[in-house]
This record gives structure tokens, sequence and C-alpha cells, in this order.
């Protein structure tokens, strides 16, 4: 309220979709939006990219440049899922992410400036560590993320979420063999 922080973000880290961690959330909105700051204060959910979004947003700010990004799923029902360890679906935490960057959602590959490729499960996100829920091989889901980065001339962030506290083994060999040949591939990343 005294201009002290440009912005300022709680974040949500290891949260899950009930208990205190949701009540406390809210709590902040309230107060957030009582007090009219809502362009300065956020509640996000995530913890490790927070800062890594904050440096984003303040380069987006500092240069003035527009970015818009387009998310785009591996599978069908991957938007709906709420990840592990959060309280949002994949979609709404993703939004939000590109939010926080200071870029906009779009919800088109042929508008936007970069293309969000969101590698998810179909049904549960397994955890790797715990080894809960795996899936069966996710070939679809494999084959839909490396055609995208032949097919499109926008480049292409990728996100591999398909498992908590890892990666998609098999996503993972496919980007180190057609490495020389996905040229709109900027970034990979996948959990830890």
């Amino acid at each position: 309220e005294e201009n002290f922080f440009d912005y300022l973000v709680f974040s949500l880290d290891d949260t899950g979709q009930f208990g205190f961690n949701c009540q406390e959330s809210q709590l902040l909105l309230d107060c957030i939006e009582k007090s009219g700051l809502q362009n300065n204060v956020s509640v996000k959910t995530g913890a490790d990219e927070i800062p890594t979004d904050l440096v984003m947003r303040s380069i987006i700010q500092h240069y003035n440049i527009n970015i818009s990004v387009y998310p785009l799923f591996s599978t069908d029902n991957g938007m709906n899922i709420v990840s592990r360890y959060e309280d949002k679906t994949i979609f709404n935490s993703a939004k939000g992410q590109i939010d926080l960057c200071g870029a906009y959602y779009t919800d088109s590959s042929d508008k936007c400036d970069t293309i969000l490729l969101l590698h998810t499960p179909e049904a549960m996100q397994n955890d790797l560590a715990m080894n809960l829920y795996p899936e069966k091989s996710n070939k679809n889901a494999v084959n839909k993320v490396i055609y995208t980065m032949h097919s499109t001339v926008k480049p292409v962030i990728l996100a591999d979420i398909t498992c908590a506290n890892g990666a998609d083994n098999e996503m993972a060999k496919r980007i180190v063999l057609e490495e020389q040949d996905l040229l709109r591939l900027y970034s990979y990343s996948a959990w830890n």
C-alpha cells in the first residue's frame, strides 16, 4: 500500500486443492482486492518458477515488449488435470505463469509470438520420486510434441510436466535423438 514494492507475489509452494493453503490464499486475494492492489500484488501457484517469471516480467516491462503466448497441450485432457502439489488445473496454472511473466495469453497458434508446449499426462500426473500413478507409454503425446516442433515456424518452449519430480524419459530421448531437427525448440524444462 505504501508502494515499497513494484510488484509482490505470494507464491503457493507444494500446495493442494484443499486445506489451510486455500483458505490463506483466499484471505490474501480478498485483502489485495480490498486494498485495490490487483495490479501490484498477486497470489500464484508455484515457487521454483516465480523468480524466473519475475525476471522475465522486468525485462518485458523495461524494454516495453509485447509477447503473446499460446499454450498447447500434448494430450486431450492435459489442460484439465490438476498438477501434483498445486491447487489449479494445468491450464489455469500455465495461464497464471504467462500473466506473471508480463506476457499475454492467446487462444491460437496463428495469433501468438511463442508456443508454450505442455507435455501433459492424459489422466493423472505421476510422481517419479514416489512412482505413483504411472501411465502406460505416452507415444501419441510424444509424437504430437515432436510434430508440433517440426511443423511450426514459431518459437517453442517445451514444459515436460507429464511427471512430477522428473521428465518423461521417452520425451527426453526423442529430443536428444532429433536435436538438430528441432530448430524451433527454444527451451526445454522438466519438473526439478
